[in-house]
């Protein structure tokens, strides 16, 4: 089956993207999180816009979700990189799928990101 046959099989609404926000405004369990994120991505993500200071990523804003076909993980995409190094907080800096890391074995892998880079 090749890219386009599988993206065939995805919902032409934001369903699938509803669901997934409405399970990671929660606290679900480590299994929930590895079989719906693309972990390692996202501890990437988060890592790297940790070490640049991008403080003008908040929810909704200035990043994408994508849903892979193939994988059928989530995956964190950054957007609007004007505001890396600044100085001062501006927002957060975080998004709510942060709530992975309330489980300290998803911790643990995000911080073996950030030491590795």
């Amino acid at each position: 089956m090749n890219y386009w046959e599988w993206a065939a099989t995805q919902p032409v609404d934001n369903s699938d993207l509803s669901a997934f926000q409405a399970g990671y405004n929660t606290t679900n369990t480590v299994q929930w999180w590895q079989g719906n994120l693309n972990l390692e991505r996202y501890y990437s993500f988060r890592a790297v816009n940790r070490a640049v200071n991008n403080m003008d990523l908040r929810e909704a804003w200035n990043m994408y979700f994508y849903h892979d076909p193939v994988t059928d993980l989530w995956t964190t995409i950054p957007w609007d990189m004007d505001m890396i190094y600044i100085p001062t907080t501006h927002w957060s800096g975080v998004i709510n799928v942060k709530n992975c890391l309330n489980h300290s074995e998803l911790m643990i892998g995000y911080k073996n990101r950030g030491r590795e880079l």
